[in-house]
């Protein structure tokens, strides 16, 4: 029979181990990110003009949407500005560090607007986000007829 203190200990571990899975979607992304910055250039496919920022806002602001997921347990902590806000510049400086990355890579070079469709991918996440929480807010305020 386990002692109390066996079941305690139980509880902390697997309460560690879900705020550990709830990072791994981010480290995917991450990893995923990372790898399409190491692909030569002359194996990437022609692309329309603009294309590529497109793209480089939908993969930061995936990365954001799984920053957000990931912090989830700490946004009864922190007000979500402060949350939202650590969620952009953490995407911001990961664009900055692949950027950086890139500039070792046959064929690709760093871009000052691929830096900035990072950020306003990120940031346009958190925003719909934000807004979004606002919405959910407000429905249960009045389905519990405070509203």
């Amino acid at each position: 029979m386990l002692a109390q203190n066996d079941v305690l200990l139980h509880v902390r571990i697997s309460r560690f181990a879900m705020k550990l899975f709830r990072f791994l979607p981010m480290t995917a992304v991450m990893g995923l990110i990372f790898l399409l910055s190491h692909t030569p250039g002359d194996s990437l496919p022609p692309a329309l003009p603009g294309l590529d920022k497109v793209c480089h806002a939908i993969a930061y602001g995936t990365l954001a949407a799984s920053c957000l997921y990931a912090l989830h347990p700490v946004r009864g902590k922190t007000s979500f500005f402060r949350l939202g806000a650590a969620v952009v510049f953490f995407c911001f400086l990961y664009g900055l560090t692949d950027e950086f990355h890139q500039s070792f890579i046959p064929g690709r070079s760093p871009s000052g607007l691929d830096i900035v469709a990072d950020t306003a991918g990120a940031a346009l996440v958190v925003f719909i986000r934000h807004r979004w929480r606002h919405i959910d807010i407000s429905r249960s305020g009045k389905a519990l007829g405070r509203g």
